[in-house]
């Protein structure tokens, strides 16, 4: 699962002799005052949410759109994948402003999906509520 220009963030991860190391001091997903994000439950009544394509500035889209600081993503696909977690969607966190129900992230689900625990477990139970990811306003 490689983006089309051949890069593949997994094959970092499985080949880091680092892998499993909190690397910049930051708790998981920590904001800058050190305070846990909320992202609340991408459950809803027609199970888990999981935008139906990636967002316009979709972290995994090639240009480093959300100005990541380097190592970032790495960082959050490394604890997403050791915890058997996911990646929430940013434009459908409580803060984006959009109003939108929190959804997984489709570039996670796509490239990570088959090594999270729970989007595993989560696929075997039924299907996945593909939802359109919202707009931002820039």
């Amino acid at each position: 699962m490689s983006d089309p220009e051949g890069y593949d963030l997994w094959d970092e991860v499985e080949d880091d002799e680092d892998y499993g190391v909190d690397l910049d001091d930051e708790d998981d997903f920590d904001d800058e005052d050190g305070e846990q994000e909320d992202s609340g439950s991408v459950l809803g009544p027609n199970g888990p949410r999981v935008c139906a394509e990636q967002c316009s500035t979709c972290v995994f889209r090639p240009g480093n759109l959300m100005n990541l600081r380097p190592g970032r993503l790495q960082h959050m696909v490394r604890t997403s994948v050791r915890n058997g977690s996911f990646i929430t969607c940013h434009s459908t966190l409580p803060y984006s402003g959009t109003g939108a129900p929190p959804a997984i992230c489709r570039g996670f689900f796509d490239s990570y999906g088959h090594a999270s625990n729970v989007l595993r477990i989560w696929s075997r139970l039924g299907p996945f509520d593909e939802v359109e990811p919202p707009k931002l306003h820039g």
